[in-house]
């Protein structure tokens, strides 16, 4: 009722958190409708299959945002990489359920520079109160050059004024083949009882790729859904 009394006039394709029930739905043209109903999509990330980047499709600059809701981060002095929108060869990577992919994600790495710790994609979820006290699974597919460490996080912000974030440690421990294929881990999304929820609060899924090395990781259909079973890849 607070959603339809605030938004009379929904643009299609329109995304609202519901505090109770708690869940996202969407505007189709004609409804509002629950993330995993019937014919729709149970992922909370929108455009875990990189078909979106608004800003561009090569990035250099730690810090900056990439392909849409995606943030990319390393430190270190004289670290020289790129961030790129790639495209599927045809058939390249065959999906369940899933129309025939576009576009994937690249980290690549051509100078490892020195006193590099970390090399972080950064996924963002609006709410914090996204799956809270609830089972998850996170899942991606992924890719190398050559055998490398993939670690995946999921972190709750609680925003500006909030209550320090919380992580989950690692969801996801594992590496990478010059093939691709399907990583999931399934854990529960810590409760957000007795905490400050302030301005700008969100989930994200951090990525964290190999440190001090010249690599190059591929990444496509991040996905994070309510319970333990990963499901067949789908995406808003």
């Amino acid at each position: 009722a607070a959603r339809n009394s605030a938004i009379t006039t929904p643009a299609e394709g329109q995304v609202v958190y519901l505090q109770s029930p708690a869940g996202y739905t969407y505007w189709n043209g004609f409804n509002w409708i629950p993330f995993g109903a019937a014919g729709t999509s149970p992922n909370y990330v929108i455009n875990g299959a990189f078909d979106i980047w608004q800003r561009s499709t090569s990035f250099s600059t730690s810090g900056t945002y990439t392909a849409d809701r995606v943030r990319q981060f390393h430190d270190g002095t004289g670290v020289a990489k790129t961030i790129s929108r790639q495209t599927f060869a045809p058939n390249e990577l065959s999906v369940a359920n899933f129309g025939e992919e576009e576009f994937y994600f690249r980290y690549q790495v051509t100078n490892a520079g020195t006193s590099n710790t970390y090399h972080y994609v950064d996924v963002m979820i609006e709410d914090v109160r996204t799956l809270a006290g609830q089972s998850a699974t996170l899942s991606f597919w992924a890719k190398s050059a050559s055998a490398n460490a993939i670690y995946a996080n999921v972190i709750q912000n609680f925003g500006s004024g909030g209550s320090t974030e919380v992580d989950t440690g690692a969801v996801i421990t594992s590496a990478t083949t010059t093939s691709w294929q399907r990583f999931v881990g399934s854990f529960t999304m810590p409760s957000i009882s007795s905490k400050t929820i302030g301005t700008g609060s969100h989930v994200y899924i951090r990525l964290r790729l190999p440190q001090s090395t010249v690599m190059t990781t591929d990444i496509w259909g991040i996905q994070l859904e309510a319970g333990s079973t990963a499901t067949s890849f789908s995406c808003l």
